[in-house]
């Protein structure tokens, strides 16, 4: 939907633990899977029947109707769509006034924005220098006291330490893309007509 009212020698102690390195690739790839596969069901899945009958009847639709193959059903990562829809930011966007998925856009932005060189930034400005810049939203909802929302659905894999801090996992990822979402705000606005009130980086780990 897109529119939705609501013994061999061993190796150096430090290494033991390391998947051997012809394996590397194969993991690599497989939890990249995974995240797109838990990404994708994010896209389809129903929020009200989500709410209801949880993760894996929802699952089992998507699989069903061929929103995901065998192959990315059996990845997607359920105990982190089960934390999503426990969480406080399911809850906002079960009681939205209005919300909007998955949207693509081709925006011009203004070019001196995305340098960081502040000669250049003067030559683009006043060249008057747009970009066409092509993105994917995840979601836009205006909550019930009426603030926009813009949510990033991330499945980035964070270290132990990181998890059990949130504080280290925001600023990995706010420093990972807080620029995407800079660029993404803007375009929302625009399209939007409106301010938006709010970004939320959600981390499905």
């Amino acid at each position: 939907r897109t529119d939705i009212p609501r013994t061999p020698s061993l190796p150096p102690r430090g290494e033991r633990n390391r998947a051997p390195r012809f394996l590397k690739g194969k993991t690599e790839f497989e939890a990249s899977f995974a995240g797109t596969a838990t990404h994708t069901f994010m896209q389809f899945c129903d929020f009200a029947a989500l709410a209801k009958s949880g993760a894996e009847a929802e699952l089992r639709r998507l699989r069903a109707e061929g929103f995901l193959t065998d192959a990315m059903a059996e990845a997607v990562r359920i105990p982190e769509i089960e934390k999503f829809r426990e969480s406080e930011l399911f809850a906002r966007m079960q009681n939205a006034s209005y919300m909007r998925r998955e949207f693509r856009f081709n925006a011009s932005l203004p070019a001196w924005e995305f340098t960081t060189d502040p000669a250049l930034a003067k030559e683009l400005r006043r060249e008057g220098a747009d970009i066409i810049v092509q993105g994917v939203v995840d979601c836009l909802f205006i909550d019930r006291d009426g603030r926009a929302v813009l949510v990033d659905y991330k499945t980035d894999r964070l270290t132990d330490k990181e998890i059990a801090d949130p504080t280290l996992a925001a600023a990995k990822l706010i420093s990972r893309h807080k620029t995407q979402l800079k660029y993404y705000r803007a375009v929302c606005a625009g399209m939007f007509e409106r301010e938006i009130d709010e970004c939320v980086i959600y981390s499905l780990p």
